[in-house]
């Protein structure tokens, strides 16, 4: 029964963070979180995209 105290207690510390920051700074961390992810391709494929890209764009390129 602890551990459910110790994840309500937590939840309750998350919302009241939440709540208690101005939605500028909110909406200011969201964006920024944003920007620093990478593409999805790059996060489920690892570097086999930018290896195709880049091997396609070589193809193109000598025509």
């Amino acid at each position: 029964m602890a551990q459910g105290i110790e994840w309500i207690k937590f939840i309750t510390e998350k919302l009241l963070h939440y709540v208690e920051t101005p939605k500028k700074e909110r909406l200011q961390t969201r964006a920024i979180k944003k920007k620093s992810r990478e593409p999805w391709q790059y996060r489920w494929f690892g570097m086999l995209p930018v290896a195709i890209t880049m091997w396609v764009k070589g193809v193109y390129q000598k025509k």
